[in-house]
């Protein structure tokens, strides 16, 4: 059962066109992705959010847990045996639908090593001292595997919210 009803819209698409959602027997939301975006942006859905941002559970939510602690927790997560389990499910997921990104990483990883690609101190993108760039891939075909962007994390996730 990889397909689910939107109750919005009554069309049945793939579950990877609704949100994920623990809380619902199927993990995923009743509406799709669209129609989710438009009752969010719509008066009702604006309504809505703000009676829950002035809720207790939304009052609750915005106290988020600073990052570094964020940090501290996950780590210790990842240390029990139920967090290794699932990082090694994750990464072969991951490896199975993307194997050509990681062959690509793969030899980036390499070409440093070997002293072929070294990494500026500076983001091509806005031009900013970093200590940590970020080798971007325009394109995973492996006649491109070495052509890389060197970006900050700002810049590289920008540059991902931009490009689907």
């Amino acid at each position: 059962m990889n397909e689910k009803t939107c109750t919005a819209c009554g069309q049945t698409q793939s579950l990877d066109q609704f949100y994920r959602n623990r809380s619902r027997p199927d993990g995923h939301q009743e509406r799709c992705k669209s129609c989710t975006k438009e009752y969010e942006q719509s008066p009702a859905g604006r309504a809505r959010m703000k009676r829950w941002r002035q809720s207790e559970k939304g009052k609750l939510a915005k106290k988020r847990v600073p990052k570094e602690k964020q940090r501290e927790y996950s780590a210790r997560y990842r240390a029990t045996h139920n967090g290794k389990e699932r990082v090694k499910a994750y990464d072969e997921r991951y490896k199975e639908q993307y194997p050509e990104r990681v062959k690509a990483r793969s030899k980036v990883m390499h070409a440093i090593q070997d002293g072929k690609l070294v990494a500026p101190e500076r983001c091509e993108r806005c031009n900013k001292k970093h200590q940590h760039l970020s080798a971007h891939h325009d394109s995973y075909e492996p006649e491109h595997w070495l052509d890389i962007r060197w970006l900050c994390p700002s810049c590289h996730k920008k540059l991902h919210l931009l490009t689907p």
